[in-house]
């Protein structure tokens, strides 16, 4: 692919570490070995993280600035790095592509129950898992090259629930009082897949019930069932 097709930027968000330190060599493995070669593979410019920005200023604000102007973000989960949180919920806030990746240690990776409904891409350094990792990120970035929607996020769900609340229309705020319900039952749904105990899914016995009627004519079309709830 020739240099001039090469205009959309990518962003880093990843744990880096003092230089020379394991994390930074980590970091500096993933970036060239994994990430870089999957999003120049998709026409994107070479993936700049946090430490290569070369203009004078505030770097915290210069980050934040990248987070949200990228066109696509990817950010390494690996270690729980306090830092690659909050910049994973600015670009939340933005509803921007947005693609998460962690090493795979153990098995089965704790991955935090407010993120855990984002697919995460796990990977580990030996060679041919590399290479599915690096095929993982191109077929997501394709995906969502392709889909015309928003990306939904935590926040973006809260913030349409608050408007459909305080919308004023009946059918709206009724919507919204259902949405948030089930946002919170998918939320102790992911807290216990999380924690890997039952004691969460135990709380959502007989909590909801479903019943699914036809769509009535002239409506809106965005639900063709009522979930009854008994909190």
């Amino acid at each position: 692919m020739s240099e001039e097709q090469k205009t959309k930027s990518c962003f880093v968000i990843c744990p880096i570490g003092d230089e020379g330190s394991p994390i930074r060599e980590q970091s500096d493995e993933i970036l060239e070995y994994i990430i870089a070669p999957a999003v120049e593979e998709c026409g994107y410019e070479p993936p700049v993280r946090a430490d290569a920005i070369a203009e004078p200023g505030n770097i915290t604000l210069q980050v934040i600035q990248r987070v949200d102007a990228a066109d696509l973000v990817v950010a390494d989960l690996t270690g729980h790095n306090p830092n690659v949180f909050y910049e994973i919920a600015v670009r939340h806030a933005v509803r921007k592509p947005l693609i998460l990746i962690m090493e795979r240690l153990t098995g089965y990776e704790n991955v935090p129950f407010d993120i855990s409904q984002d697919r995460v891409i796990f990977y580990t350094h030996n060679v041919k898992q590399v290479h599915e990792c690096r095929q993982k990120i191109v077929d997501q970035i394709r995906y969502m090259e392709e889909s015309s929607s928003k990306l939904n996020t935590p926040i973006s769900n809260a913030i349409d629930i608050k408007f459909m609340r305080e919308s004023g229309d009946a059918q709206e705020e009724s919507l919204g009082k259902i949405l948030e319900k089930l946002e919170d039952v998918l939320r102790e749904i992911r807290r216990a897949k999380t924690e890997h105990t039952s004691e969460a899914t135990d709380t959502l016995e007989g909590k909801i019930t479903i019943i699914n009627e036809p769509e009535k004519s002239g409506g809106t079309g965005r639900c063709c069932s009522y979930a009854y709830f008994s909190f």
